[in-house]
């Protein structure tokens, strides 16, 4: 919106303005009185360029580190008010905790081809859908190392395309330049060196590559203590450059627009959940009446008592979750159908919809913790439903497990290369060549032609939103999920836990949560003097059914939690492939 300048740094500091071209200069910074003035000049940001500030400190957006003047009312890169960019982020302790989460992610972009081009095709090509969250993730800098590390496998499939069509040629094109009888031996010589020569060129293209991609300057930036979102590469291409403020909006906002089925896209895994409905009309007292409450006092008390538990990483927050078919005839969510949907909703319209549910709308209370460097995210959404009669409680858990351990790699690479390292990494790409030589030609194809597929994408799209009843603005992939760590046994998939502490501390939040939030609801009901004997008896139940037993037991004529006992979520884990479009 408004472009400041540092001066020189001799004589007394001043502040000298030029009017801005909507005629009202003010001293703080932009003339907008509202944010929906700043927003409308926003398609005149070049021309707002006109005022300076030849002396005076600029601050550095927290969010979007766009540089405002002192004192500012309303980022220019961002539009958000300082006081809400300031009580959006993290911790301190929390934001270093969670760096190594973001590292072992942006490793992963380029250690992983495939997965370096699914985050730029699924996120970065996809200005009219959603972006997933990514919890105790920068989305920033993991999109702008998947950019990088995607042109350098561009450039290694490019090469290897190359090589391979020159064979081709030079083995159909060269010995039938030569007479004479010996046109078929000659032909079986050039085959058969030629073939050797192109397996040790192939190798040698794929080898440096992945030496890059471990020794070169972008992965020294990856290091530990070297790290941090100053060293990430800067995005070069115009697609990809105006769809970063879309992913870092997405990656602050509190609406979760999905495809699908499951709604906690980014959050993970749903590992068990459980719902109770309890009567609120019978007194505890019976010579006294029952005192009224709303579900947003609720909402507050439990958000309160939650936050003051003594968990590191923990965080409590108002979500809403959309189906992005759904959203697609809310102008609350989509403003212009042929548009990207919005990535934060107010706090009136949140209010709005705990106070009167719909169908389509579902907003929950949060909880995220997050520990092991935020590798490991465990995620608690409670909804709440009150009618004339009855209080309708849900909660759902989910969990983020840990990266794969391939992603680990970066930090067991010295500085220098090593002979051992080399020698591993000369194997696996001879292991690797014949996959790549089969698929770099068809790769390199894709990226040629990049611009006519997205235009192509971007049409069909369009036609569809005309054309059809709905279009699906749903995010297409959670980069996180992507990178965890599943495990196939049997035919199922299950988390992919590192280390069997990461397991206790699943049951370990479990439990403390639900017993807080139980206990909440059993003081808050009582102080409205409702009886609270079946919110114990259901609690009974729900303890029950998650008691977990280790080692070799034997139950003879035994029964645990009752016949009235609940019955959880299965533990079962449906894998979330990333699908392209």
């Amino acid at each position: 919106m408004i472009s400041g300048r540092r001066a020189g740094t001799s004589g007394a500091r001043r502040r000298d303005f030029r009017p801005l071209p909507c005629g009202k200069p003010d001293d703080r910074g932009c003339s907008a009185a509202t944010l929906g003035e700043l927003l409308r000049c926003r398609g005149t940001r070049s021309n707002c360029r006109s005022f300076e500030l030849s002396r005076g400190a600029l601050m550095r957006c927290p969010r979007c580190h766009y540089e405002n003047p002192d004192g500012y009312a309303y980022c220019g890169g961002c539009g958000r008010k300082p006081s809400d960019i300031t009580a959006a982020r993290p911790e301190p302790e929390t934001a270093e905790r969670n760096v190594e989460a973001t590292r072992y992610l942006c490793a992963a972009m380029h250690f992983d081809s495939a997965l370096a081009r699914i985050v730029v095709e699924n996120v970065l090509e996809e200005p009219r859908r959603a972006v997933a969250q990514s919890p105790a993730v920068d989305l920033d800098a993991v999109c702008r190392h998947a950019v990088a590390a995607r042109r350098r496998h561009t450039v290694r499939d490019i090469a290897l395309a190359g090589l391979l069509i020159g064979f081709i040629v030079y083995t159909v094109v060269g010995p039938g330049l030569s007479l004479g009888l010996g046109v078929v031996f000659e032909l079986f010589d050039a085959v058969l060196g030629g073939v050797v020569y192109l397996a040790v060129l192939g190798w040698g293209i794929v080898f440096a590559e992945g030496y890059l991609a471990r020794w070169g300057a972008t992965a020294s930036s990856l290091r530990h203590k070297a790290f941090g979102s100053a060293g990430t590469p800067p995005v070069r291409g115009a697609l990809a450059r105006g769809q970063m403020p879309h992913v870092s909006r997405n990656a602050d906002g509190n609406i979760t627009i999905y495809q699908g089925y499951n709604p906690f896209l980014g959050h993970g895994w749903s590992v068990r959940g459980w719902s109770f409905a309890i009567d609120i009309t019978k007194p505890g007292r019976a010579d006294d009446p029952v005192d009224t409450f709303t579900v947003a006092d609720l909402y507050q008390r439990l958000n309160k008592s939650i936050t003051d538990l003594d968990v590191p990483g923990i965080r409590v927050y108002d979500r809403l979750f959309v189906n992005g078919a759904d959203a697609h005839h809310d102008d609350r969510f989509v403003p212009d159908p042929e548009d990207c949907p919005v990535d934060s909703i107010d706090e009136a319209t949140m209010t709005a919809l705990m106070a009167h549910p719909e169908d389509h709308a579902r907003p929950y209370l949060a909880t995220e913790i997050i520990g092991w460097n935020g590798e490991f995210v465990w995620s608690a959404f409670i909804r709440l439903v009150i009618s004339d009669t009855s209080l309708f409680v849900e909660v759902n858990y989910c969990v983020l497990p840990p990266l794969r351990e391939i992603y680990h790699e970066i930090d067991d690479l010295l500085l220098r290369p090593a002979l051992k390292p080399v020698l591993r990494l000369m194997w696996g790409s001879l292991r690797a060549l014949p996959r790549l030589a089969l698929r770099c030609i068809p790769n390199s194809l894709h990226y040629v032609l990049g611009p006519w597929r997205f235009r192509r994408k971007l049409r069909r799209q369009l036609d569809e939103i005309e054309q059809s009843f709905t279009f699906d603005h749903g995010a297409v992939i959670s980069i996180r999920e992507a990178a965890s760590d599943l495990r196939r046994h049997k035919g199922q998939l299950s988390l992919g836990y590192q280390r069997h502490f990461q397991l206790l501390d699943e049951q370990m939040y479990t439990k403390t949560v639900e017993k807080r939030v139980i206990d909440t609801l059993g003081d808050y009901l009582a102080e409205h003097n409702i009886a609270t004997a079946e919110l114990r008896r259901r609690a009974e139940q729900i303890v029950n059914s998650n008691v977990s037993i280790g080692g070799d037991v034997n139950l003879v004529n035994s029964a645990i939690g009752g016949q009235s006992a609940v019955v959880s979520m299965a533990a079962t884990h449906s894998g979330r492939k990333p699908t392209e479009s």
